[in-house]
Order: structure tokens, then C-alpha cells, then sequence
């Protein structure tokens, strides 16, 4: 079972597999070991790593950091203070 790096850190992910405290069998999420995000429940392995394994193409649906204005107020747009201000 080939499991993608976790989108939000690139961490390592491993698969966990927990018994039902409520009906018969096991729930399955993937888990990062590095961040703790995690899947919903799934009723089957391969479900959870199919949907884990799903990206979005970021030509479609840009990153929120490619999204944020450069610098912050009373700043220049390299994070640099403006001429005439204190940094």
C-alpha cells in the first residue's frame, strides 16, 4: 500500500486501523506522524488511502501562500520598511 507524503508538512503518514467501540469491525484513517492531520474514519483500508492519496492540481487551486499579500501595513512589498519609517 503506497501512501503520499502528507500534503501540509511532507511528512510520513502511516495507515491506523482501530477497533469499533460502537459495531463489529475496525475503523481506518491515515495519519502524519509529523503534524498529526488525519482522514476521517473509514470503514475500509482502501478507502482511506485512496482519498489520502487524492491531490488537488495546483495550476487549478493555487496555495493559500501564493494567495497572501507580500509584506504587512507600513511595510514595503519585500517586508522591508518604507522610506522615512522605522523598520
Amino acid at each position: 500500500m503506497n501512501l503520499k507524503p502528507c500534503p501540509f508538512c511532507g511528512g510520513d503518514v502511516y495507515l491506523s486501523r482501530e477497533k469499533r467501540c460502537y459495531r463489529n469491525g475496525y475503523d481506518h484513517c491515515i495519519i502524519c506522524h509529523d503534524c498529526g492531520v488525519c482522514t476521517p474514519d473509514f470503514g475500509a483500508s482502501d478507502e482511506a488511502v485512496e482519498v489520502w492519496n487524492q491531490r488537488v492540481l495546483e495550476a487549478d487551486h493555487p496555495t493559500p501562500a501564493a494567495n497572501e499579500p507580500k509584506g504587512v501595513a507600513g511595510e514595503g512589498g519585500d517586508g522591508t520598511a518604507e522610506k522615512g519609517e522605522a523598520a
